[in-house]
Formats: structure tokens, C-alpha cells, sequence
């Protein structure tokens, strides 16, 4: 499940990056990909079931960051 959630936001991050502009979406696009970059880190070094669970969630979490950038920019 890590990989399918960490893909996701990495194609969500993807879009957003081509409609942030405002200061505004362009700072929770960077937060969206600092929390990609944590969910891939918790994954390559998960050691338990607790370990992916938090990879899914910051995946998770950067998905409805970089889709909130989407419906800030109008799309």
C-alpha cells in the first residue's frame, strides 16, 4: 500500500507544481513535497507495520496538500 499512496502523491504533486503560482499554493506544494520525501524515507525503512502505516499517512497527507493547491489555483 506504501508504493501506491507514495505514487499518487508524487502525480498529484506533479499537477499541482504546473498551477501553483501564489505564494500561498506554492508553500503548501513545498510542504506537500517535504511530506513525500518523509513517506519514502518511512518506507525504505520501515521495520513494522507501525512504520508503514506512518509512510501511508504523510503519503496521504501530501496528496490532500497538493490537491488543496489544485482547487486553490482553480483547477
Amino acid at each position: 500500500n506504501c508504493p501506491v499512496q507514495i505514487k499518487q502523491a508524487e502525480e498529484l504533486i506533479k499537477k499541482a507544481e504546473m498551477v501553483a503560482k501564489s505564494p500561498e499554493t506554492k508553500a503548501l506544494l513545498a510542504a506537500a513535497k517535504k511530506l513525500l520525501s518523509e513517506a519514502k524515507g518511512s518506507h525504505e525503512k520501515a521495520k513494522a507495520k507501525m512504520d508503514h502505516a506512518e509512510a501511508v499517512r504523510k503519503a496521504k497527507t501530501a496528496q490532500a496538500l497538493a490537491d488543496e493547491v489544485s482547487v486553490l489555483s482553480g483547477g
